[in-house]
């Protein structure tokens, strides 16, 4: 049973634009006491992959959007009361402490999902939402779910408003026009042979991010015109040989794998980008110093490339080391 007067300590999270909803309901008894963003408490885990790649793996705040400032409010308040306005306010606060209300959310959170998650309507409706706030991919390739989101799409007339689109393990080609529909995609994923004509790309006008693996795009030139990209990522194309498009891109964050039989030379030429993902065999074959140092000065200070060598399909992400012993054959000792 929930106490109805005596007041206790209660913690939030709460996203930035809603904290006056706090204030509103606790008057004085709420202040901030301090703030945080998701992308800055990575997962310890793949700390360092989430520091490259943030949006991926971010895991502490589950549930907020990347991107989202939120505050940590106290307040003081009855258990019933800090209950109540926890769940009434679930789309914008997480409840922290103490930890017997923050169980009884969860209690309830579960009981309400499961009432309104059990049927093909209300899971369609749940990644529909999803897809159209941009929170998930729009995924072909996800079976009958994904073939339900789309007629809701085709329906409401919202193709430009899917932000992240995933096109994966499809066994046949895509037709160029229904992909062409969205006209506002901001991050795109391709992943094997779904795609055989990729001149749709040049279109999408607001593409910050392009993942392409295992697809049979043969020249990157169809990439060179895309200015808001910043960041690629290119892994497993066995007909891509040429990385000379990347020289007057802007991409800040680059990822290399094995793509056929690409000369890393090109590399060298890069000016925009300072995190580069290298697949770790690939890195014998590269002067490290002159990537990280042959480099356009900027207001007298070199600007230094930030390397990184990915091992093990991206399960370990880390910092080049710099120590010579380590990596004998990434350095020549000055000496």
């Amino acid at each position: 049973i929930l106490s109805k007067t005596r007041s206790i300590d209660i913690q939030f999270w709460i996203k930035e634009d809603a904290v006056q909803r706090a204030t509103d309901e606790f008057g004085d008894e709420a202040y901030p006491m301090e703030d945080a963003n998701p992308e800055d408490t990575a997962d310890e885990n793949r700390g360092k992959l989430a520091k490259a790649f943030p949006e991926e793996f971010t895991k502490s705040f589950t549930g907020f959007e990347y991107g989202d400032k939120l505050i940590k409010v106290q307040a003081q308040a009855t258990e019933e009361d800090a209950l109540r306005w926890a769940l009434e306010n679930a789309d914008a606060v997480e409840l922290i402490s103490p930890s017997h209300l923050r169980l009884k959310v969860l209690d309830i959170s579960q009981a309400i999902n499961k009432r309104y998650s059990k049927t093909e309507f209300d899971s369609v409706q749940t990644i529909y939402r999803n897809v159209i706030s941009g929170t998930d991919f729009l995924t072909y390739g996800a079976g009958k779910t994904y073939e339900k989101t789309v007629e809701c799409i085709e329906k409401e007339n919202t193709f430009d408003k899917v932000k992240r689109l995933k096109i994966k393990n499809v066994k046949k080609t895509i037709p160029i026009s229904e992909l062409e529909k969205y006209t506002n995609v901001e991050e795109l994923v391709i992943d094997g042979n779904g795609v055989t004509d990729f001149s749709w790309i040049k279109k999408l006008t607001s593409l910050h991010k392009l993942t392409l693996i295992d697809t049979s795009i043969e020249s990157g030139e169809i990439l060179a015109d895309l200015m808001p990209l910043e960041l690629l990522f290119l892994n497993r194309n066995r007909s891509l040989s040429d990385y000379s498009f990347l020289k007057d891109m802007k991409i800040t964050t680059l990822f290399i794998g094995t793509n056929g039989k690409a000369d890393m030379s090109a590399l060298y030429d890069l000016r925009s980008v300072n995190n580069l993902v290298v697949e770790e065999k690939l890195l014998f074959g590269l002067d490290v110093e002159k990537l990280m140092n042959d480099r356009d000065e900027i207001d007298e200070e070199p600007h230094y490339m930030k390397i990184r060598r990915w091992i093990e399909d991206g399960s370990h992400l880390d910092d080049l080391p710099t120590t010579y012993s380590i990596y004998p054959r990434l350095y020549c000792n000055k000496k």
